[in-house]
């Protein structure tokens, strides 16, 4: 801040206070200057600024190669088509998928994809007390996570399975509507790689683009 600025602001400060804080600002003022380290360290916070700037390039271009390579992987396996041409699912969500299950076509059922998930229901009832239906979290949380995650990529505007979402948010609270529709969504997925059909009528760019190469 420079005498110029500090004229400029006392002067403006004067018109709107009637000269009641000026002194305030000047005090303020003297201590912002004189504060002990700011100059000095400037050079070594641009250079600290620097470095992470840099370290967040080097960690941007590292995500990349790894998304290409898991790509590369994809293109592999025979059910990754499927599991893509559902808008919402992406490379990193189906190798998820697909690692945490071993695939979901040596499953007969969705069922066993739901228990291994962690997203089947149980009930705790006793004598006449019927209890409430939770889902039993037993499973593999991280496939779990995954799950859920798309699940609410799918409860937004203009996804494929928002329609069952509005239906399910009449009736429950947001977050059961949303474990509902995680169990939806791990059945449409299911039915997709058990009939070996797309999702849309077309396959994924992502799996076309690996098998011209």
């Amino acid at each position: 801040m420079t005498a110029a600025g500090l004229t400029e602001i006392t002067t403006e400060v004067r018109r709107r206070s009637h000269n009641l804080i000026v002194k305030k600002i000047e005090k303020v003022y003297a201590l912002a200057r004189d504060t002990v380290g700011i100059r000095v360290a400037h050079e070594a916070y641009e250079l600290g600024i620097r470095y992470t700037v840099e370290r967040i390039l080097e960690l941007k271009q590292r995500k990349l190669q790894v998304e290409q390579h898991i790509e590369t992987l994809l293109a592999k396996i025979p059910e990754a088509p499927f599991l893509l041409s559902m808008k919402g699912v992406g490379i990193i969500s189906a190798a998820i998928l697909a690692g945490e299950t071993g695939g979901f076509s040596k499953y007969t059922h969705a069922e066993e994809i739901l228990k291994l998930a962690g997203l089947n229901l149980f009930e705790i009832s006793s004598g006449k007390h019927k209890g409430k239906v939770h889902i039993s979290k037993r499973g593999r949380p991280l496939l779990r996570k995954t799950v859920f995650l798309l699940a609410t990529i799918q409860a937004k505007e203009g996804m494929p399975l928002r329609a069952e979402y509005e239906k399910l948010i009449k009736n429950m609270a947001p977050v059961k509507a949303l474990i509902a529709l995680s169990r939806k969504l791990v059945r449409v997925l299911f039915s997709l790689v058990r009939d070996k059909r797309y999702y849309c009528s077309v396959p994924p760019a992502v799996i076309r683009r690996q098998k011209a190469a």
